[in-house]
């Protein structure tokens, strides 16, 4: 379910490009190695100029998943809810919108809070 979260904005993209935002604005290449640290800096890093970008948050909702914390996770996930809808390109070449990854994501997050 990882790769469902690596998202990209639309538009043409080539494996591993984030279309639209500067290198590792997104942290693509270091939530596809799995170094989770690595993109939650690259993330924190980025932050200010995209504290309401759908892509960014869904990725640091990603990586707080990843680590345990589904408490923050769900909070990114309704943030995305609240917002705007967009389309996203994922890892995988499939389009998809912000609402639906988080709309997804989201119960798994509330039971993982139980």
């Amino acid at each position: 379910m990882a790769a469902a979260i690596l998202a990209v904005g639309a538009g043409g993209a080539t494996a591993g490009e984030e279309i639209g935002y500067e290198k590792d604005q997104l942290a693509f290449s270091a939530m596809m190695a799995g170094d989770w640290r690595m993109a939650e800096q690259q993330l924190h890093e980025s932050a200010g100029e995209l504290s309401d970008d759908p892509a960014h948050l869904l990725n640091r909702a990603q990586v707080y998943a990843v680590t345990g914390r589904a408490d923050a996770a769900a909070l990114l996930y309704q943030q995305v809810l609240q917002a705007d809808d967009i389309d996203l390109v994922l890892s995988d070449g499939r389009v998809v919108s912000a609402h639906q990854i988080a709309n997804v994501r989201l119960p798994a997050m509330q039971y993982a809070q139980r």
